[in-house]
């Protein structure tokens, strides 16, 4: 098990098949590899609605995930065998998981960053699926929301596409 762990996708996670759109399955997989009294940081994007959504709670903002196993997993490593019952364990203030959410601090690292991608020496642009001009935005943000033409990363030129 790790010590931290970091959900940086968010909420249009997909399933291990690559088709279906899994919001909660960075979060169920960083609960499961990150050990007890560990911590997990999101700064990946979570929505308060989509409505291109796999499921009614999803759309609305809301993900189904194993709230009970940040604390479970405690129980069980430290209490020996007679004494897992939850009514011991909620009188406890050792409870499971850190969860931290937020964005990273941009300005911390895009100098860095700008200056690393001048000298060629990152490449970000392999996640750009589209270029595209201004008249294009809104026709773009449509098929975004219902997962079209493979719409992920987004580079809007305002004196149109590069060539």
């Amino acid at each position: 098990m790790v010590d931290r762990s970091v959900d940086a996708v968010g909420y249009q996670a997909s399933a291990k098949d690559g088709k279906k759109e899994a919001p909660s399955i960075v979060l169920e997989n960083c609960i499961k590899v990150t050990r007890p009294t560990g911590g997990i940081g999101v700064p990946g994007l979570y929505v308060p609605s989509d409505p291109g959504a796999p499921d009614s709670n999803s759309g609305q903002g809301m993900l189904l995930i194993s709230f009970g196993k940040l604390f479970e997993k405690v129980v069980s490593i430290l209490l020996p065998r007679s004494n897992r019952s939850s009514k011991y364990f909620a009188n406890k203030s050792w409870q499971g998981l850190t969860i931290g959410t937020g964005q990273c601090n941009v300005k911390a690292y895009n100098r860095y960053l700008r200056d690393m991608i001048i000298s060629g020496r990152a490449k970000p642009s392999f996640v750009v699926s589209h270029d595209i001009s201004m008249d294009e935005v809104p026709n773009a943000y449509q098929k975004f929301d219902r997962r079209e033409d493979g719409y992920t990363k987004v580079l809007i030129h305002p004196n149109g596409p590069l060539s």
